[in-house]
């Protein structure tokens, strides 16, 4: 209410900006913390492009910081980058070290997540290094978790698994959960990238574990497919169907309709490996397409990794081979480079008369 009276205002001094600025950042970020981005955007929207041509670099860039969390929120990554990228363009200017640090640790985030890995590891490196205060453990360590995963991918593990360690150190340091979920989440990628899936399959349950007992659902059922998937690929199909049931029950209370997408993928495999019955291929098909309808191609090719395994079920090797074909380039696409190259193997030993494809 006090931004909306304040930016109607026909004169507003530097000091009044700042202070307008500050207000429109907080009210953003409780709109936010109750889900409600709409608003956020509305309320970021009061701060028209004649306030911002009147404040110094460091409010602007706290305004663009908000802007990203926005964004990040609705998983808009592209977004993010494009709101983020004035941070390098202008580092020449003299900024706030720790709102530098942030920016360019979100930055490299949405890079992440974009599936711009090298460039993500970069940026994350200095972001990293960039966050060295004891204000910024916090951001420090989520920037760590970001930095290993990006190594991890890039398969460079032993620099990923220092990181990531470092990051869970961090985290009993700071006592926050959601860098704790995090950097369980950075070790899960790194055993993922070398083909462990047992440990993937521990550190994805312990991620569950802390999401469940602080209520993040979204954290919970998010781990929850991941653990399902790691434990198909261990083998272990009671432990993966437990995980997939719950990845679905969760994801639609919270509509994380990828999460549900993919964990009806797992099933669909489970399924037909206990009993071949074709008449689950479509619907697996379908889900495919709608994950690369809402642009998720990581879970795309995970979930055609999963319709191989059914076309190996039901002794279509031909078939196997070209949805692994298919899947591969969208791994590529979305920076999941191990798991690309894991899709290659796997269809490499279905043509030296493989039949069983997992834990490849």
């Amino acid at each position: 209410v006090v931004a909306a009276q304040v930016s109607s205002a026909d004169a507003v001094g530097a000091r009044v900006l700042q202070a307008l600025s500050e207000l429109i950042i907080r009210a953003a970020d409780l709109n936010l913390a109750v889900g409600n981005t709409a608003r956020a955007l509305e309320v970021l929207a009061r701060f028209t492009p004649e306030f911002r041509g009147a404040i110094d670099v460091d409010v602007r860039l706290a305004l663009h910081l908000a802007e990203a969390r926005v964004a990040a929120h609705r998983e808009r990554w592209n977004d993010v980058v494009q709101i983020l990228a004035v941070t390098e363009e202008n580092e020449s200017e003299p900024m706030d070290a720790d709102l530098l640090g942030e920016a360019l640790m979100r930055l490299g985030h949405a890079r992440l997540e974009a599936g711009e890995v090298e460039a993500a590891s970069r940026t994350l490196a200095l972001a990293v290094a960039q966050l060295s205060g004891e204000d910024t453990r916090l951001l420090h360590g989520m920037g760590s978790c970001y930095l290993a995963i990006a190594l991890s991918r890039l398969g460079r593990i032993d620099e990923a698994r220092t990181r990531g360690m470092d990051a869970m150190t961090g985290a009993v340091c700071v006592g926050e959960l959601r860098l704790r979920w995090s950097s369980l989440v950075a070790m899960a990628e790194v055993a993922e990238s070398v083909g462990d899936f047992t440990g993937a399959l521990t550190r994805w349950s312990d991620a569950m574990g802390v999401a469940r007992e602080h209520t993040m659902p979204v954290e919970l059922c998010r781990a929850a497919v991941r653990s399902a998937a790691a434990a198909f690929e261990a083998g272990w199909e009671s432990r993966a169907a437990v995980f997939a049931e719950e990845a679905i029950h969760v994801g639609r209370k919270h509509r994380q309709e990828a999460v549900v997408s993919l964990a009806s993928a797992i099933q669909g495999a489970l399924a037909v490996a206990a009993h071949p019955d074709p008449g689950f291929v479509k619907g697996m098909v379908r889900g495919v397409e709608s994950l690369e309808a809402m642009e998720r191609p990581a879970e795309a090719a995970m979930a055609l990794r999963m319709l191989a395994s059914v076309h190996v079920a039901l002794g279509d090797v031909p078939a196997a081979i070209r949805t692994l074909g298919r899947a591969q380039p969208l791994a590529v696409a979305s920076g999941q480079l191990p798991l690309a190259a894991r899709l290659m193997r796997t269809a490499e030993r279905l043509a030296e008369g493989a039949t069983d494809t997992r834990g490849v």
